[in-house]
């Protein structure tokens, strides 16, 4: 059953459970999150963007990609981290041979500290992430052309006119929407530029929230505990919404409001979903 949560302007669908999948499609980018199983309501998107190679993120690449061609959809792009590359064009070439027909996709590398235009307006930049194999988050963030203070008092008619005749009227706002981040270890975040955490929207990974799980067998599995993740949120979080993500099997859905209601600082809670 999917889940639907509404942060601002942004609407995220999907489901997301540790070890098992996690796909979330946003809708107002019409982009995908990860591929971790065949969910006939996340056959969209223009984009679909892989974290890593581990099965609960991209195990259901091959039914989406056969899904999307049964109902006629156009040419996806599929952009995921360098070493993940060429294992997925293994695995979907192996498949197109297998079935006897071909996939319309776009494989599209992205590479750490290098952002990628996704038209529109919209950049995605690649966040390499610390988990057991090369893992990468995603910023998306919206380029607004405003104009400069100087300017402010011309009328419309004014401006065109400027513009038409070359002036430099504008200068250019780069405003975060999304920040996505997947499986990685605390330290994996500390690295990240503070654009990452002016995300109008962070979805981030938070697969434990109480002593269930030794620290050192959470350490050992690369992912975050809340008592990693509270801080860290304090001291740099300054976006609207934070959407946890990634939550383990450990804990009933019942049971995961009841433990951040209890566990979450009052000024952070009011900014907590979960998916």
């Amino acid at each position: 059953m999917l889940s639907e949560v509404k942060t601002g302007s942004l609407t995220l669908s999907g489901f997301s459970l540790a070890g098992l999948c996690t796909s979330v499609y946003v809708k107002e980018l019409d982009l995908l999150l990860d591929v971790g199983s065949f969910l006939p309501e996340l056959l969209r998107g223009r984009r679909l963007f892989l974290s890593h190679g581990h099965p609960d993120h991209c195990g259901a690449l091959v039914s989406w990609l056969g899904g999307r061609r049964l109902l006629g959809m156009p040419c996806v792009d599929l952009h995921c981290p360098p070493d993940l590359a060429p294992h997925l064009l293994a695995l979907l070439q192996a498949a197109e041979r297998a079935q006897g027909f071909d996939f319309d996709y776009r494989l599209l590398v992205l590479h750490p500290g290098v952002d990628a235009d996704l038209g529109k307006d919209l950049v995605v930049s690649p966040l390499p992430l610390q988990h057991k194999l090369q893992t990468f988050g995603y910023l998306f963030t919206r380029r607004v052309q405003k104009l400069k203070q100087q300017w402010h008092g011309l009328s419309g008619d004014e401006i065109q006119r400027r513009k038409s005749a070359g002036e430099d009227l504008f200068r250019e706002e780069h405003r975060p929407l999304l920040a996505y981040l997947p499986d990685t270890l605390p330290e994996g975040l500390d690295a990240l530029p503070d654009a990452v955490f002016a995300a109008s929207t962070l979805m981030v990974e938070c697969t434990f929230l109480d002593d269930r799980k030794p620290m050192e067998a959470v350490k050992k599995g690369a992912h975050i505990h809340l008592d990693d993740l509270i801080p860290r949120l304090e001291a740099r979080f300054r976006g609207d919404d934070v959407v946890l993500f990634h939550i383990s099997r450990l804990y009933r859905p019942e049971e995961v409001q009841q433990i951040l209601a209890r566990r979450l600082p009052a000024a952070l809670a009011a900014q907590v979903q979960v998916l």
